[in-house]
């Protein structure tokens, strides 16, 4: 049965070929040819297809992995900087002790954060990473603000010790 509508075909397409001369002649080969022809450029740009889609998750693997350890570090850094904030903080006895000890801190836990992400980044990337000179300015100015206010801390200790000095009674007064 297959072979009757085979036959049948071919002699219609032969027919067809014959009938004017600006109509293209068929024939079952050349249609396989150009099926065959068909099948391996899409075989060709699924392939490519693939390739490019598995690049490009293999990329957004990388960088998801680099958000992971910018979380980790996150916590790592604010765990750290609580710690150090409760350890430290039980002798520091001046406001401005207290305000400029967690100015440095701070700024130091956002200088770590950028160390970190620049680290990742640089690993991953093929970009040098650049900070924004706002953020960075904001981390100099927290870090400046912070000494300051633990040296204004330090001379008002200085100051209120060298006021309350105890005088101690001569020892021929005894």
């Amino acid at each position: 049965m297959l072979e009757q509508q085979r036959d049948i075909m071919n002699a219609q397409v032969t027919d067809v070929s014959a009938t004017s001369e600006h109509e293209i002649v068929l024939t079952v080969d050349y249609v396989k040819a150009m099926i065959e022809q068909a099948k391996n450029e899409i075989r060709d740009q699924t392939k490519n297809d693939i390739r490019n889609e598995t690049k490009e998750i293999e990329k957004q693997v990388l960088v998801e992995r680099a958000s992971l350890i910018t979380v980790f570090g996150l916590f790592a850094s604010i765990t750290s900087f609580l710690v150090i904030e409760f350890q430290c903080l039980k002798t520091v006895s001046t406001m401005w002790g207290i305000v400029g000890f967690s100015c440095v801190i701070c700024s130091l836990l956002l200088s770590f954060n950028i160390g970190l992400d620049y680290l990742i980044k640089s690993r991953f990337d093929t970009k040098i990473p650049r900070l924004h000179w706002f953020y960075t300015g904001f981390i100099v100015l927290l870090f400046i603000i912070g000494c300051v206010s633990i040296y204004r801390g330090e001379c008002d200790t200085v100051l209120s010790r060298s006021n309350t000095m105890i005088v101690a009674p001569v020892a021929s007064e005894l």
